[in-house]
């Protein structure tokens, strides 16, 4: 990237810089494609499910995608950014963003975890076929809700009929 040629920065800074805007744009690339794939085969499902079982179906997909750049992308490119040698203000200013950048996707992912755990023990999942099959989520969540000394919902129920 030229732009960062221009800056003083070392080039720890500018790696982490250009990886941090390539980890963007593929979460908004491989986010969208991801999700259009997984509802092109349940499409039908999604067109009679209310909205909010959709948002969080999304959400879930969301989490896992948001999950794998940080763990695999975000957190190793700012451990080099933090640990490097040389550093000028702005690469400490560099250092700094990159902390509340990883903060800030750690905040996103149990944010996420939060509102899905949230509608899965309210029962709001019970009639969704989309959540038929167990996930990781819903099996870690089942975990949960019976050391608190609670039944897990059941997924995957017939939805009774408006009358």
């Amino acid at each position: 990237m030229k732009f960062l040629e221009k800056i003083n920065i070392n080039s720890e800074s500018k790696i982490y810089l250009t990886g941090a805007i390539f980890s963007v744009i593929a979460l908004f690339l491989v986010t969208g494609i991801i999700f259009l794939v997984l509802i092109a085969g349940k499409l039908d499902i999604v067109m009679t499910q209310p909205a909010d079982e959709t948002y969080t179906y999304f959400i879930m997909i969301m989490d896992r995608i948001i999950a794998f750049i940080t763990i695999f992308i975000i957190l190793p490119l700012t451990c080099y950014q933090i640990f490097a040698k040389n550093k000028s203000q702005v690469d400490t200013t560099v250092s700094m963003i990159s902390v509340g950048i990883v903060l800030i996707l750690l905040v996103a992912f149990f944010g996420g975890e939060y509102y899905f755990l949230k509608k899965y023990r309210t029962g709001d999942l019970n009639y969704s076929k989309m959540f038929c099959s167990k996930t990781i989520e819903t099996r870690a969540f089942d975990r949960i809700i019976t050391t608190q000394g609670d039944t897990p919902p059941v997924t995957c129920q017939t939805r009774p009929e408006k009358k």
